[in-house]
């Protein structure tokens, strides 16, 4: 959150498009939701698989290696 915030202080409210990988633990609706509730975030797009727009900021990689950290932090905490 800490970055969504950084980069709309640099450059104004966000418009986010929330993509749809395989290993998504909430529907994509539910993540979009909770996006929507950040305040530097103006709009929410939902991904229909269509190729991204060139004007973006692509955050993918990193974010894959955060997800795959929460990912295995949750499946450890329900062992």
């Amino acid at each position: 959150m800490e970055r969504l915030e950084a980069l709309s202080a640099e450059m104004g409210p966000l418009t986010v498009l929330v993509l749809d990988p395989l290993d998504a633990i909430l529907p994509a609706p539910a993540r979009a939701a909770v996006v929507a509730g950040l305040a530097c975030v103006e709009t929410v797009l939902l991904s229909d698989g269509s190729p991204l727009p060139d004007a973006r900021l692509e955050l993918e990689e990193e974010e894959t290696v955060l997800r795959a950290g929460f990912l295995q932090h949750v499946l450890d905490r329900e062992t």
